[in-house]
């Protein structure tokens, strides 16, 4: 009976691990957050300085970034607690870059096409969701479906359609170029990258990144419960064989 019950642990243990995790893309906040069934944590920059720099690999409110190199003529391109472009509040994350060869000052640069900032979570999530600041104007440019996507080791979320909303930092003109993305992940995952294609019509700023933790077992816990139980039940049958003889 052993070798049968070790051999049941075996094969759901391998239909565990091999079945792929299943993701939910959204593209309204009001949506991602209904689904949740929970209060999601958001970081909203706010609490950082102004033009404040988040260093390679640095932590920022229990967050850990790591920016993707510089394209388009830009090297080292770090995070900075930005100001000046569309947001909640007052503040946003944009790039801070050293040299700056496109003619912006260091303090003006938002992440360029073809970049990306990956955020490490302090304990596994099972949800994320942010807002791209893009572009909405016609006489510039119109943000695309594809410009912008969120990636993760359960899958990838890439818009193909868009709800752009109003910022509220009262220090800029209003602009209808916020645009949220978010999936929900039915296995947790430790970071999640934003980004934008190579050919998206602008760069972004980020704002208002939620996220949401699990407490689920692992897998390898899992198995090991399973196991455990099995075997337990193994040996209460074997109990009461023996006190039937």
């Amino acid at each position: 009976m052993r070798p049968f019950v070790l051999a049941i642990v075996a094969l759901t243990c391998a239909a565990i691990g091999s079945t792929q995790a299943a993701v939910t893309p959204y593209y309204s906040a009001a949506s991602f957050n209904a689904a949740l069934g929970t209060t999601p944590s958001v970081e909203t920059y706010e609490s950082g300085s102004p033009n404040q720099q988040i260093g390679q690999g640095q932590t920022f409110n229990g967050l850990t970034y790591t920016f993707s190199n510089g394209t388009f003529g830009a090297s080292n391109p770090i995070g900075r607690i930005d100001t000046l472009y569309n947001g909640f509040g007052a503040q946003t994350l944009a790039a801070f870059r050293s040299p700056n060869t496109l003619g912006e000052a260091p303090n003006e640069s938002v992440f360029y096409p073809g970049e990306s900032v990956t955020v490490t979570f302090p304990k596994p999530v099972y949800a994320v969701g942010v807002y791209f600041n893009g572009i909405n104007d016609p006489s510039v440019g119109i943000t695309q479906p594809g410009d912008y996507f969120i990636k993760t080791s359960n899958g990838d979320v890439v818009p193909n359609i868009f709800n752009p909303t109003f910022g509220s930092n009262n220090s800029l003109p209003k602009f209808q170029s916020l645009f949220f993305v978010g999936l929900v992940s039915d296995t947790p995952f430790t970071s999640a990258t934003f980004g934008a294609s190579p050919n998206a019509v602008a760069g972004f700023n980020l704002d208002n990144l939620s996220s949401a933790a699990t407490t689920v077992i692992p897998e390898p816990a899992s198995c090991l419960v399973l196991g455990g139980l099995l075997a337990g039940g193994l040996a209460y049958r074997r109990r009461k064989s023996r006190a039937a003889l």
